[in-house]
């Protein structure tokens, strides 16, 4: 059953506003236009246009199946301007990681797990050489 046209909240946040920038901009990547994504994720294409535009907020309960059908991780959808996503988004990610460090008491091999991690976050395409030392400082 296909989703009313009124689905969402009242009012889209900036954060909304950026889901739908990036949905565009990932639907365009794919070659979908708004009507063949619409079919696949069974939501009407007038829909598709208002989250694009920031008009309405996508719940989300569709934002598995919007990942899905552009093949991409829920957390694409999240990606600031820039390139980087938001922590919050990231974070469930880093969980069992962190679970694993913690547990760690050898000084010795945590100052090699912080070298490998510095090694891994200066060839991340979302962290720059200026952001790398900010970024291992807070953490």
């Amino acid at each position: 059953m296909r989703a009313k046209i009124t689905e969402g909240c009242k009012r889209a946040t900036e954060t909304d506003k950026r889901v739908g920038r990036n949905l565009r901009t990932l639907r365009l990547q794919c070659g979908l236009s708004m009507a063949q994504l619409a079919r696949q994720i069974d939501l009407p294409y007038q829909l598709i246009g208002r989250f694009e535009l920031g008009r309405n907020c996508i719940s989300a309960g569709h934002l598995p199946t919007i990942a899905a059908a552009l093949r991409v991780p829920i957390d694409a959808l999240f990606e600031d301007d820039d390139g980087t996503r938001p922590i919050a988004v990231v974070g469930h990610r880093l969980a069992p990681f962190m679970r694993d460090a913690m547990a760690i008491t050898r000084s010795e091999q945590l100052a090699a797990l912080n070298a490998v991690a510095r090694s891994l976050a200066a060839t991340s395409p979302a962290c720059t050489a200026s952001d790398h030392g900010a970024a291992t400082e807070e953490r």
